[in-house]
C-alpha cells in the first residue's frame, strides 16, 4: 500500500487483508492494539468515522506513551495514503484532542 503512488486506489488485495484483519480482531481479546488494528483496517476500507471511533477507544485505554506514539505514526501514514488530507487531519485532530489521556499528553507534548 505505502509503496504505491498516491493517486492509485487501494488495491483489492490490501482491502481483503484489511477485512481479514477485522475478522481476526473480532476474535481477539480486547486491548488498545486490537482497537488500533481495527481502526487501521477501517482506514484502509475508507470507513473514516468507524476508524475515528475505534482510535478514540484505543486512546482511552492505552497507558503507554510509546503505544500512543506508535498508533499515531502508523495511523497518520495510512490515513494520508488512503484518505488524503481529510484522513490526515482527522488523525492529527483526534490524537491532539484526546488530551484527556495522560499517555497522549506525554507522547504529543505540543
Amino acid at each position: 500500500l505505502m509503496a504505491l503512488p498516491v493517486d492509485q486506489p487501494v488495491p483489492q488485495g490490501v482491502r481483503e487483508m484489511a477485512t481479514r484483519a477485522l475478522r481476526h480482531c473480532r476474535a481477539a481479546a480486547a486491548s488498545h492494539w486490537q482497537l488500533a488494528t481495527m481502526a487501521e483496517a477501517n482506514l484502509v476500507l475508507g470507513e473514516l468515522a468507524t476508524a475515528e471511533a475505534l482510535y478514540r477507544q484505543a486512546l482511552q485505554i492505552a497507558h503507554s506513551p510509546r503505544a500512543v506514539q506508535s498508533m499515531y505514526s502508523q495511523a497518520v501514514r495510512v490515513a494520508e495514503r488512503t484518505s488524503g488530507e481529510l484522513g490526515t487531519e482527522m488523525i492529527e485532530t483526534l490524537f491532539r484532542l484526546d488530551a484527556s489521556s495522560e499517555a497522549v499528553n506525554k507522547a504529543n507534548p505540543n
